[in-house]
């Protein structure tokens, strides 16, 4: 039965892994692209699927519940654009645009404190730290470079 206030979207075993995870765990949000198996196996973290579910949807359900967390200087992190595919997104991936439209702190944009709470890292790096995260969500989105970590923050 749904719970009031609750995105019908979030599954109870989300909203399990939600509320497992404590302050500076981080949530893998990957395309259909993303080796989450893989990654999850090196994690030693469980994989999460959201089969044939947009990144913008499930994005905007997970922040309605989600705190992010405010003491560090960026808790989001994107994949970068790799230089072979810079051509293709200028100036960025379109779903990058989506996710600022979901949430503010995925403003690419400087926020007020002159800096940006996102994050590019590396292909390699981004998934160097996938594989530090509590969970992986793997979900059906087949845009590039859609990938996401959140870092949680405190509910207060």
């Amino acid at each position: 039965m749904p719970l009031l206030g609750i995105p019908s979207l979030l599954s109870p075993e989300l909203l399990k892994c939600l509320a497992e995870m404590g302050h500076g765990d981080t949530l893998v949000l990957a395309d259909a692209h993303f080796p989450s198996h893989s990654i999850a196996r090196r994690a030693g973290c469980s994989v999460i699927r959201y089969d044939g579910v947009e990144m913008p949807q499930l994005l905007e359900a997970i922040m309605s519940v989600l705190p992010i967390d405010t003491y560090i200087e960026s808790p989001i992190a994107l994949m970068q654009v790799e230089p072979s595919d810079a051509d293709k997104f200028s100036p960025n991936p379109p779903i990058w645009s989506d996710y600022a439209k979901v949430h503010p702190h995925f403003s690419l944009l400087t926020s007020s404190s002159g800096k940006s709470r996102v994050q590019l890292l590396p292909r390699e790096q981004f998934y160097r730290a996938a594989e530090r995260a509590y969970c992986v969500v793997h979900t059906g989105e087949l845009a590039q470079y859609a990938n996401i970590i959140i870092t949680k923050g405190v509910a207060i």
